[in-house]
């Protein structure tokens, strides 16, 4: 429990610190030659977010670095220094979300095939799975087979469950609720703090003589509670939600423009 609740943590800290490096390289690059920058940001944009190449890129990069862990992806370390692995694996679902957000006409493909993605998810997922069944240890012939399969089938589902979540978000919510741009602005401060909040609401309740459903339903539930009302009244109008967010929003919900 001890290792998992630092885990999370830890987890947290690294967020933060892709955070803290998005900034320190949008300033860098306010010194860097004006050709330079835009050659390079154009070399990004070249090819489509959902094309052949792009996928296969991806996935592959996904998967030499997954290659370094037993389960074929990399989660967070709990080492203090920051691991190059760990900022690699998640800094590239970063950029995708920056392609995504510059290349925006990207995301109409993305709506149609959107449930196809989904099923090429699911189906690498499975065979990614069998790798992992099957991988055994170190000492098995046929360790480095099975690991291999595992490593890239990830990186292709996990590409796939990207592209495929935004189709299907963009297609059902993408008409203007004032409630949902609500918690989908949220969304970011509640990723960053629900780590933090659960630790300690799971915490408070461990000697807890009740069923495990019943914490799991007060650990959640109670997350829920404070992730909301610290993005409402701490985040939502303040510098932090404007850092987040873009700008500073109302705190009413139905007071929302589009």
């Amino acid at each position: 429990l001890l290792w998992d609740n630092t885990h999370n943590l830890w987890f947290v800290y690294y967020l933060m610190m892709f955070v803290l490096s998005a900034w320190l390289l949008i300033t860098l690059a306010k010194f860097l030659p004006v050709r330079f920058v835009q050659k390079t940001i154009n070399t990004i944009l070249a090819k489509p977010v959902h094309s052949l190449t792009m996928i296969l890129l991806v996935s592959i990069i996904w998967a030499i670095l997954g290659w370094q862990n037993d389960s074929g992806r990399i989660s967070a370390d709990l080492s203090f220094v920051p691991s190059p692995l760990v900022y690699s694996y998640f800094g590239l679902a970063f950029l995708i979300g920056w392609l995504l957000y510059y290349r925006i006409d990207d995301i109409n493909p993305l709506i149609s095939l959107a449930w196809l993605y989904i099923i090429f998810a699911l189906v690498f997922f499975l065979i990614a799975l069998v790798g992992f069944v099957f991988q055994g240890e170190v000492e098995n012939t046929q360790q480095l087979l099975f690991h291999g399969l595992l490593s890239f089938f990830t990186g292709l589902s996990i590409t796939m469950f990207v592209l495929g979540l935004v189709g299907i978000f963009s297609r059902y919510f993408d008409n203007f609720n004032p409630w949902i741009r609500y918690f989908s602005d949220s969304a970011y401060w509640v990723f960053i703090l629900h780590s933090v909040a659960m630790v300690i609401i799971a915490l408070a309740i461990h000697s807890w003589m009740v069923p495990a459903e019943i914490k799991f339903l007060v650990v959640c539930t109670g997350t829920l509670i404070i992730c909301l009302l610290s993005y409402h009244y701490c985040v939502r109008n303040t510098r932090i939600g404007q850092l987040l967010n873009g700008r500073r929003y109302s705190n009413s919900p139905w007071a929302l423009n589009k």
